[in-house]
């Protein structure tokens, strides 16, 4: 019987809640309040959450020519049900050094924007994958270089290019709207909701802002983000098709620069196992 998997959780519900959750806009504020339609890729995903109550406690405090140096350390986690039978699949850590630069300001809808950017080594995925008593070395490149998006340069509004955009997931996390409504005590949920063939395939994420802790001599807001993210199974094809989900344990740390507002560090966790890491190792202005 064969099998096939739909990873929401992994791939399109982590994409979209990167573009769309995490980016509270000034001029979407109220609309944003309520549950929102933002994709028909599976059947309905709607986005809601508890964190635009709050109000801005800083502005983005970027300036042209700056760069700032990123260490982002990977080791995807793989289901073994993926690998095929009588094959293991074994991830290998890899580290990437990416620089995120802002490299002017641009006039949008007569609006002034930084341009933020991303530049470096391509993020490689790489796993061993033995079958038979042979294995062999896999590499999957993720190319970073491109725009990261453009950011205003006096409130939390923030848009994400069209064109030339790097592909780069983790690099969004580098500096989110979100970071600028930091304070101490308060706490937020993220919701997306999906359907996938009659079966609802929610995300939900609870964040607190647990405190203020110095990394790297810097201060900085710790936030954790706890929820869970679906993978349905299908077994089967027409009307002996049966599916299940199952769920993974997702929990992301974040480290933000009570000042500058932008990540300093940030750890990913699927079911206690770490999977990413990012560290800010130095900010350089070449202006």
């Amino acid at each position: 019987m064969k099998e096939k998997l739909v990873i929401i959780g992994g791939i399109i519900i982590i994409c979209l809640f990167l573009l769309y959750a995490l980016q509270p806009s000034e001029n979407s504020h109220e609309k944003q309040k309520n549950l929102t339609l933002i994709s028909k890729n599976i059947e309905d995903i709607k986005y809601s959450s508890t964190f635009y109550g709050f109000s801005p406690t800083s502005n983005p405090s970027f300036s042209i020519g700056e760069k700032y140096i990123y260490k982002i350390w990977t080791n995807p986690k793989i289901d073994v049900f993926i690998a095929g039978p009588n094959t293991t699949i074994t991830p290998i850590p890899s580290e990437s050094k990416i620089e995120m630069g802002i490299d002017g300001i641009e006039r949008i809808n007569k609006e002034n924007y930084f341009h933020c950017v991303v530049s470096g080594e391509d993020i490689k995925l790489t796993s061993l994958v033995c079958k038979k008593g042979t294995c062999r070395n896999n590499y999957f490149h993720l190319h970073v270089n491109g725009s990261l998006f453009y950011i205003h340069t006096k409130n939390s509004t923030i848009i994400h290019p069209i064109s030339n955009r790097s592909n780069c997931r983790l690099c969004y996390y580098f500096y989110s709207p979100w970071m600028l409504y930091l304070q101490n005590n308060i706490k937020w949920n993220e919701k997306i909701q999906s359907v996938y063939k009659g079966i609802e395939a929610n995300v939900i994420y609870e964040y607190t802002v647990e405190g203020i802790e110095k990394v790297n001599e810097r201060k900085c807001f710790k936030i954790i983000g706890v929820g869970k993210s679906p993978t349905i199974k299908s077994t089967g094809k027409g009307e002996n098709e049966k599916t299940a989900m199952s769920f993974t344990v997702v929990k992301n740390i974040f480290w933000v620069d009570v000042e500058k507002r932008i990540l300093v560090k940030m750890e990913e966790y699927e079911d206690n196992i770490i999977v990413n890491k990012i560290e800010l190792q130095q900010i350089v202005n070449y202006v």
